[in-house]
């Protein structure tokens, strides 16, 4: 095959879709316009080969069919035929020995790859193969030649040139027939441009012999190619005819070969010389014999600083004798590898360097042993790097549960770290690797086409190193656990070449999120009354298969007997199955459930077959299939077993800690509905029952919800108080705010003493409103409900309507009362039917005793005439006895004498009594000791004359008195006006003047105020008449007009147009007029005064408000003094304390009254009330 630059076509093996394509942009930057085809497999890469020539082949290591030496050994009949380079993604020193022995062609690392040095290798391992089979081809060629293989020769008229004879080689080298050859002459086979070398002109006409020396000559052949040629020829007679034998030998390929040689050589010397690897030359002691020119560039030495040294002389120390062991095995071995060793750079550091060592000491023209040596200084401080993220891994390994793992991307290996990763899984691995498809194969199927999708998303992401993923992950049991998969990308250059990660096993939480999920579910079905309960634990029982696979789960149910079970949900095993367990009698060796159910704990069976429990069963077991049982009993709140829930398999298992925990939190589930359930249709009987009581009673019944205080209540309500059932409230407040105020403190702290004591019944008496506002006596009796705590969360009760009874008891006490610590005498008697006689007594009480000085014991079982010594009237007695006939109260005064004699007034009532049936059976006397009031009316009746007498002579002197100070009082202020008129020079004597003349003038006030008290005081019947609020308050504006104008108060009114009756206009402009003039003088001077007046009428009676936001009373001071004479609340100059004193002489003179509030430095309100009469 030619040397190719351009259209190479290699063949890639690799099952990294990334590498390869990686590969083919490497090779597209080293070649013009190469053909990259993709194997995935071994076997897939024999096939493309066998249909199609390749001119290298491009090798991974790790295969799915095959990988490692067995690779390498199916590769043999290849490799003889076609280039191959192996790719790995760490150089492994004894490996590539390896595959250097069975003629690979070169060995690189992925991490070191470049488009230079995957050319070099290339275009290196392309030209020596070529080289290599050149030479051989032409020595088979000479060897043919020269012994048995014929090369083409012919004979031909040396005169007329005309071909005489040939070959078969000939004939098949050129193309043509026998007969076409003989047919033809020497020059038809020479190119034009060659027929004057050998002797023939352009006319193609003999000039003279046709020379056909030994040399290099070019023929056509047949197809119209032309062919470089060597001859040799011979004269020899041919059938008495000058001949010459001519030997042709087709050197075409072979100057082609010398061509693409020399190209080679020269690309070969540049590649040496420019490329970044050392090409070094050692004779077998280790002394430099050649350095290749880039040693400058690389360690800083020119070749005469090396020259005449031995490589050990720049070795590190400590890596001496691993290179020394290098050269001991490169002097055994044809080829091998070193391991990375340091080699001085000129300015004294170190360089990492790793060589492909070459023994030619046995080729006369090198001598030597051939080192081809590359930098690796990045990835030796690579792997450093990566060591010590191991080690750090390795020591979180250890400190985490999580199962820390890395993962290659070029070797696909998978390194686990420390033993989490068995102990979350189960599996465990030779030197902690796990085989390369091992991660995929055990993704669960649902989750693997997503979780790979993430993986090779996380890969193009290089804007982000950290993901998580979540999926399921198969144990070595068989059982998936839910993984949290949090890991690292490592990139080098920007090429992911390490995934590390923790995978966290998140099962529990999963499960914990399902359970809750399903348990909501299933509560929510149970609590519905109309759902069947064998729905609601079948819905659970499929629910549990699903979250444990291949489980077939049933909930068996013990029956009232407690010795047997019968089947009550779960038929995932079928009718037959189910036939066959029900009526299991439980025992110590009863199989699962049976076992479970009579020792109360969890039975786990994970083999049947080799189980004692079920030796009574195993035909049952063997007929269904089952292997493995786990059961757990079923229990009440209480510990009481009432049944077993069981998940069985076909196959025999133990279970996971997660499991257990499962089928236990199941059981302990199912044991909550069932109790739920029957207390529900407990609770639904009682309510039944209570809907019964509650229509066959007259009581009101209650349920009182105390956790959410809400109240229900039953018709009682509406019959007994009267409301409607919109008018019911749904909490304890509307109870407790329908309870009398006087009951309510009391029932409350008896109530709530109650709850807080837990006892479990409660009575009480209170009083209950009814709709209409009135109240009933009620005798309320609960009872607690309490929780398993003690904690109290119900009550409910019935309320009895003992309002009659309550009247009638309170009437009998009250009369008991009456009748026993009255002063009045009282007696009983019994009706005389024929009321012809007094009534014989039965009852007498204390008073009369007291009174008559007769003990009960004296008068009791006789008629009353034993006690009354002075015989009423007659006329008295006479309307007694017409009274007692016709059954009527009657009513007398009579004086009387005790026992001792003495005499009293006594005034005597006597009232029938009646039963139920209006029968009359008792009369009921009360006689009451009226002396002391006899005596005191007479005293009265002289009292009042002696004070109408003494109020004339008050009246007569304060007439006299006003009248006879007014004249000279009238005369002194005459004088005093006088002299303000005279000048007066003493000033001493004007001080006294003028000091006087206030005194005087006060005096007259003062005299003038008395005046007109005594006028309001003496004149009960004063001049009314119908008065419009309106109209006075425009009267008292006008005449204070002055003041209004001067203080501008803002005055607002809101009146209605009503009359007053029986008022006088001139009082109620008076009273406006103090009202007024005061909260003008007492404003406050922190704000704008401000007056408000009103009146409303409130049901027969008009009221006034009139209010200020003055500086107001001190009210707590002050309230019992507001209205009396001369009380003065502030210290004004000008305040006399007579106007408020006015104001209600005159408000009630005119038969009304007035009330005030007022708070300091707020201001005061006074509320004036009158009777009203409508205008007509």
């Amino acid at each position: 095959m030619e040397y190719k630059t351009t259209g190479l076509h290699v063949l890639i093996v690799e099952d990294n879709p990334g590498d390869y394509v990686l590969i083919c942009e490497y090779l597209a930057e080293a070649f013009q316009n190469p053909e990259c085809q993709r194997a995935t497999s071994f076997e897939e890469a024999k096939r493309q080969i066998s249909a199609k020539t390749f001119d290298a082949l491009i090798l991974d290591l790790t295969l799915p069919d095959l990988s490692g030496e067995a690779l390498l050994e199916a590769m043999k009949p290849i490799v003889e035929q076609t280039p191959v380079i192996v790719l790995t993604g760490s150089i492994n020193t004894k490996f590539a020995y390896l595959a250097l022995s069975y003629g690979i062609s070169d060995y690189l690392e992925k991490d070191g790859l470049t488009p230079i040095a995957l050319f070099k290798s290339i275009t290196y391992s392309l030209e020596r193969n070529r080289i290599s089979r050149k030479l051989r081809r032409s020595e088979e060629n000479y060897r043919n030649l020269f012994m048995t293989n014929p090369v083409p020769n012919w004979i031909y008229d040396i005169e007329t040139l005309k071909i005489l004879d040939v070959n078969d080689a000939a004939i098949s080298h050129y193309g043509y027939s026998r007969t076409e050859f003989l047919n033809m002459t020497m020059d038809e086979i020479h190119p034009l441009e060659e027929l004057a070398t050998v002797g023939i002109s352009n006319e193609k006409q003999p000039q003279n012999v046709f020379d056909l020396r030994p040399g290099h000559y070019r023929h056509h052949i047949k197809s119209g190619e032309t062919i470089d040629v060597s001859i040799q020829s011979n004269d020899i007679d041919f059938d008495g005819k000058r001949a010459r034998m001519v030997i042709s030998n087709d050197i075409t390929q072979k100057l082609n070969a010398e061509k693409a040689i020399l190209s080679s050589e020269q690309r070969f010397k540049t590649l040496v010389q420019e490329s970044g690897d050392l090409i070094t030359i050692l004779d077998k002691d280790g002394n430099f014999l050649y350095t290749s020119p880039n040693h400058e560039s690389i360690l800083g030495r020119k070749n005469g600083q090396i020259a005449n040294k031995n490589i050990l002389d720049l070795v590190h120390m400590d890596d001496i004798e691993k290179v020394r062991a290098f050269y001991k095995g490169l002097i055994s071995e044809s080829r091998i590898y070193s391991l990375p060793f340091r080699l001085r750079h000129i300015n004294g550091n170190y360089i990492w360097m790793e060589s492909i060592g070459t023994n030619a000491l046995n080729d006369q023209a090198i001598n030597g042993l051939v080192l081809n040596s590359r930098d690796v200084t990045a990835r030796v401080e690579h792997e450093k790097r990566i060591q010590e993220i191991n080690e750090r891994l390795t020591a979180i390994a250890k400190a985490t549960s999580d199962a820390i793992y890395s993962y290659d991307y070029d070797t696909r290996e998978i390194s686990l770290l420390g033993t989490n990763y068995t102990n979350l899984f189960g599996y465990k691995f030779a030197e902690d690797v796990a085989p390369n498809d091992f991660f995929k194969d055990h993704l669960h199927p649902e989750d693997r086409q997503r979780t790979l999708e993430k993986l090779r998303n996380a890969i193009k992401d290089r804007k982000n190193s950290h993901f998580e993923i979540e999926y399921r992950f198969k144990r070595q049991n068989g059982s998936y656990a839910y993984i949290l998969d949090r890991f690292d990308i490592i990139r080098e250059k920007g090429v992911a070449s390490k995934k590390v990660g923790a995978m966290q096993d998140i099962s529990t939480r999963k499960l914990q999120e399902t359970i809750l999920s399903f348990e909501k579910q299933i509560y929510e079905l149970n609590a519905n009354p109309k759902i069947n309960f064998e729905v609601v634990i079948n819905k659970l029982v499929a629910n549990i298969e699903e979250l444990i696979p291949d489980s077939y789960c049933t909930i068996l149910m013990l029956n009232e007997d407690g010795k047997t079970a019968r089947h009550i949900a779960g038929d995932s095993l079928g009718q037959e199955y189910i036939d066959a367990v029900n009526g299991i009698t439980i025992g110590p060796k009863a199989g699962s459930c049976g076992t479970s159910m009579y020792t109360g704990k969890k039975v786990i069976v994970s083999d049947i077959e080799n189980d004692p429990l079920w030796e009574d069963f195993i035909e049952v077991a063997r007929h269904f299939g089952l292997r493995a049982c786990w059961s757990i009993p079923v229990k009440k709140g209480n510990g009481k077993v009432v049944g077993s829930f069981a998940t069985y398999y076909k196959t025999p298992k133990a279970p996971h800690p997660d499991e257990i925990n499962l089928v236990e939190r199941v059981a302990n589930m199912i044991g909550v509905l069932i109790e739920n359930r029957e207390s529900f249709e407990e609770t639904e009987r009682a309510k039944e029952r209570y809907d019964i009581v509650a229509k066959a009673t007259s009581d009101t019944i209650w349920d009182w919800n105390i956790l959410e205080d809400k109240f229900d209540w039953n018709r009682g309500i509406q019959g007994v108080f009267g409301y409607k059932k919109s008018q019911v409230g749904e909490s304890s407040r509307w109870w407790f705010d329908r309870i009398h105020p006087e009951d309510s403190i009391k029932m409350s702290v008896k109530l709530y003493s109650f709850l807080e004591q837990k006892t479990e019944k409660w009575q009480d008496e209170y009083r209950f409103a009814c709709a209409d506002g009135s109240y009933k006596y009620v005798f309320d009796r609960a009872f607690l409900v309490k929780d398993e705590e003690g904690k109290a969360i119900r009550m409910i009760g019935a309320m009895q309507d003992v309002t009659r009874q309550k009247q009638e008891e309170h009437r009998l006490k009250l009369m008991e009362t009456v009748i026993t610590q009255m002063k009045d005498s009282v007696i009983i008697g019994e009706a005389d039917k024929t009321g012809n006689s007094l009534p014989k007594v039965i009852f007498a009480n204390p008073a009369f005793t007291a009174m008559t000085g007769y003990k009960a014991s004296e008068v009791i079982g006789k008629m009353p005439g034993i006690f009354m010594n002075r015989k009423p009237a007659k006329k008295d007695f006479d309307r007694l006895l017409q009274s007692m006939r016709n059954k009527q109260e009657f009513k007398f005064e009579t004086l009387n004498a005790r026992k001792n004699g003495e005499e009293y007034w006594v005034n005597v009532s006597m009232i029938p009594i009646w039963n139920a049936e209006s029968e009359h059976t008792h009369w009921i006397s009360i006689q009451r000791d009226i002396t002391e009031e006899k005596r005191q009316e007479k005293e009265k009746e002289q009292l009042i004359r002696e004070l109408t007498q003494n109020n004339k002579d008050l009246k007569q002197f304060s007439y006299i008195t006003s009248h006879n100070l007014r004249a000279p009082l009238s005369n002194l202020t005459g004088l005093l006006n006088l002299i303000e008129d005279m000048p007066i020079e003493n000033q001493e004597l004007k001080e006294i003047l003028n000091g006087f003349h206030k005194s005087t003038h006060l005096l007259n006030e003062t005299i003038s105020d008395l005046v007109r008290v005594v006028i309001i005081k003496d004149n009960p019947s004063i001049q009314k008449e119908e008065v419009l609020i309106k109209d006075v308050f425009e009267n008292v504006f006008h005449q204070l007009s002055f003041m209004i104008g001067m203080y501008k108060p803002i005055i607002n009114l809101k009146l209605e147009k009503v009359s007053i009756l029986n008022i006088n206009k001139a009082y109620l402009e008076s009273i406006l007029l103090n009202l007024l003039t005061n909260a003008i003088k007492y404003r406050s001077t922190e704000r704008k005064l401000k007056i408000f007046v009103s009146s409303k009428i409130v049901g027969d009676s008009i009221q006034l408000v009139f209010k200020d936001n003055g500086i107001g009373i001190d009210m707590e001071r002050n309230r019992d003094k507001i209205f009396g004479l001369y009380q003065r609340f502030h210290n004004y100059p000008d305040s006399k304390g007579l106007g408020l004193y006015l104001v209600k002489s005159q408000v009630e003179s005119m038969g009304g009254s007035i009330t005030v509030e007022s708070t300091v430095d707020k201001g005061t309100s006074f509320t004036l009330t009158f009777k009203k009469q409508t205008t007509n």
